[in-house]
């Protein structure tokens, strides 16, 4: 029996791996198909088990969870990371369900259902969540400065978030981006958004001294969030509305790089370099 009231049943040639498993389930939950659970969505396994008790090394320690990302290990105080994981988490959750929801319809479709007005209701939802989950994993869940994005994915992405909105957006170019510049972009990307309450267009673009987004439309800055990407703090707390300034000035801060803000009453540019 470990700390954390853990036990399992250990002979000389056997483990009783269902004990493990049953005690693990009250603690944390866990497949007993270990590989289902591997990795989820995030760039490195979140949760490593080390220290397990090990017939054939003789360990007498059980389980202790460290917690890794990018390659170090780190304690819970950081925010930034705790906040990625969560995200990461939640949208990995929601995938299944929806993908279920989906297979439900086409399996209706199948079946002779009509295409009636609230099947097309239901599938149009279907493809709008899940077109708005993969925009979410990317610019909130956790990152890494090794893994890569595709551009083509990026466009795809954007595309989908952005269907039957007010608002459309390009990603211009076709290099692979590293995925921790990849989610300060989309976050980036969402905070033009705010500035283009009426509709517009937005285009993402590398330039000389890094990247360029634009924002054309009918512009707005009168929300005192955006002196938050300049470094300054906000006399009142920060609604989840607008999470985005935050964490993209704590991303930037990150990686470096400095945020350029110029706007006129109809073009908003952010450049990062």
């Amino acid at each position: 029996r470990g700390r954390n009231g853990f036990s399992a049943s250990i002979c000389q040639n056997q483990l009783d791996v269902s004990t493990i498993n049953d005690n693990f389930t009250s603690f944390h939950k866990v497949n007993s198909y270990l590989a289902i659970n591997n990795r989820l969505d995030l760039p490195q396994t979140p949760f490593r088990f080390v220290g397990m008790a090990n017939q054939l090394a003789g360990d007498k320690e059980f389980v202790h969870f460290r917690h890794s990302i990018q390659g170090h290990t780190f304690m819970y105080d950081k925010d930034l990371e705790i906040a990625s994981l969560i995200s990461s988490r939640i949208c990995h959750d929601l995938v299944s369900p929806l993908g279920a929801i989906s297979n439900g319809l086409e399996l209706l479709e199948l079946a002779g259902v009509s295409n009636t007005p609230e099947i097309t209701l239901m599938n149009d939802s279907v493809e709008s969540a899940t077109a708005r989950i993969q925009f979410f994993r990317i610019a909130y869940g956790c990152a890494s400065d090794t893994d890569m994005l595709n551009a083509d994915v990026l466009k795809k992405i954007l595309s989908g978030y952005y269907a039957d909105t007010r608002i459309t957006a390009q990603w211009i170019g076709q290099n692979p981006v590293v995925r921790e510049q990849g989610k300060l972009l989309l976050l980036l990307t969402q905070c033009l958004e705010t500035a283009l309450p009426f509709g517009g267009e937005i285009i993402i673009r590398p330039c000389e001294e890094g990247w360029l987004l634009e924002g054309m439309g009918r512009v707005s800055l009168a929300n005192p969030v955006w002196k938050v990407l300049r470094g300054a703090s906000l006399d009142e707390p920060l609604q989840s509305s607008v999470i985005q300034f935050e964490l993209a000035r704590a991303m930037a801060e990150h990686q470096n790089l400095k945020i350029e803000i110029a706007a006129t009453e109809e073009v908003i540019r952010i450049k990062l370099c």
